[in-house]
């Protein structure tokens, strides 16, 4: 029995990327970014940022919940083998100071305010 389809692979071979679910959290210092991404282990978890954007990619294509050779096949697969995100941010920030743990299946990304980019309330005098 061939593997199901669930929907039409790229034009690169890929599987389709769904979009993960996240939370965004901001501080006078910091955006802290929390993503939802149960099953993809660190080293399937790609993170690059510019001076607005994080940009999030998770892909475990290549590594199948079934082995074909031994004769297993899924009967239903729903979970996502390709996730991508862009993440706009609300201010400018530090790219090079920016750090990333997983736990439970939640990717937090800590990215400090780029200091000479923060905002600064002006006074009435």
């Amino acid at each position: 029995m061939p593997p199901p389809q669930s929907a039409a692979e790229s034009a690169d071979g890929q599987p389709p990327a769904t979009i993960p679910m996240i939370d965004i959290v901001e501080s006078d210092d910091e955006v802290v970014v929390y993503v939802d991404l149960p099953g993809f282990e660190e080293d399937q978890i790609d993170i690059h940022a510019d001076a607005n954007n994080l940009y999030l990619t998770a892909d475990r294509s290549e590594d199948p919940v079934y082995d074909a050779d031994e004769g297993e096949s899924a009967l239903l697969a729903e979970r996502p083998e390709r996730v991508e995100r862009r993440i706009s941010l609300p201010s400018h920030i530090d790219p090079e100071e920016a750090t990333a743990t997983r736990e439970a299946g939640v990717c937090e990304i800590t990215v400090p305010k780029d200091e000479q980019e923060r905002r600064h309330e002006i006074g009435f005098q």
